[in-house]
């Protein structure tokens, strides 16, 4: 036998001891099919399953890869942008998956076989997501090489989905590759609620407004939503078409105005500090 082979035999018997002694007993759920975000018939989900490991797609498109760790629950990975690691309990008929971002996938019930079934109660509605009402500032807006005109957290378009949107311009001489954002979100007594970070990468050349860059994640818990209050966002770092990258403090060959009009000589932008900037709301959101 091979070294390569003994290596492949070694790290089954391995990931088959950290199994439950119900799923190598092979004693798991069917819950392969289609399911229905949050009850709702129109947002499709679907499972595919092949022995331990089960594949999913949400009613976005977007893909994610799991497992089982029992019988009646899993482990699922979506990524970083779309929620990261969530754990699913399945419920004892098969028909509603809990997921422990506080959502929820259901099923059709199988055809009865024989006489009709006694009616059911009347279920109850699809709970309805907490509306986000933040106000945005920007932090030192005026000494960062892209200069942030607008910006706001609301709901996403999918229940349970929370959208983050900036516009900016790139006030420098150089053309700007990737902008790490930072968004702390605070209650009204200034305690920290939600802390994220968004990498926006593209061809953002000077002066040129870069409108309604968004991203997308899983809405907090209601009791969170309610605390929100302000954000905050912050300019971590900047990378130049050239490999340089600036961050926060250092100073960078300002070339155009905060509203985007060339500077008759570039200057050499220094930090300076200054309360937090509220931009100016977009009453229009066009997410790209």
């Amino acid at each position: 036998m091979s070294a390569a082979s003994r290596v492949a035999i070694y790290a089954s018997f391995v990931i088959a001891l950290c199994l439950s002694a119900e799923v190598r007993a092979g004693t798991l759920p069917d819950i392969s099919g289609r399911w229905y975000a949050n009850g709702n018939s129109g947002a499709v989900c679907h499972i595919t399953q092949s022995g331990t490991s089960v594949s999913l797609v949400n009613q976005n498109g977007v893909r994610a890869t799991g497992n089982f760790d029992s019988p009646s629950t899993l482990s699922t990975d979506w990524g970083v942008f779309n929620g990261g690691r969530i754990t699913g309990t399945i419920s004892g008929n098969l028909r509603k998956i809990n997921w422990s971002n506080g959502s929820y996938w259901t099923r059709a019930n199988p055809a009865p076989i024989g006489p009709a079934p006694a009616p059911t109660p009347t279920p109850k509605p699809t709970p309805t997501p907490v509306p986000l009402r933040v106000n945005t500032r920007i932090a030192d807006n005026h000494s960062n090489p892209v200069y942030i005109f607008a910006a706001s957290l609301t709901n996403g378009s999918q229940p349970f989905t929370y959208q983050q949107c900036v516009s900016f311009r790139n006030i420098t001489t150089k053309v700007v590759t990737e902008v790490e954002f930072q968004f702390v979100v605070t209650d009204y007594r200034g305690d920290v609620e939600a802390n994220f970070d968004w990498l926006d990468k593209g061809t953002f050349t000077p002066p040129v407004n870069i409108d309604n860059h968004c991203s997308r994640g899983w809405l907090w818990p209601a009791h969170v939503v309610r605390r929100m209050t302000n954000e905050t966002v912050h300019v971590r770092q900047v990378t130049f078409a050239d490999d340089t990258v600036w961050k926060p403090g250092d100073q960078f060959l300002r070339g155009h105005s905060s509203s985007g009009t060339p500077l008759p000589q570039p200057t050499m932008q220094t930090h300076t500090s200054a309360p937090a900037e509220t931009p100016t709301p977009n009453p229009e959101q066009t997410p790209k």
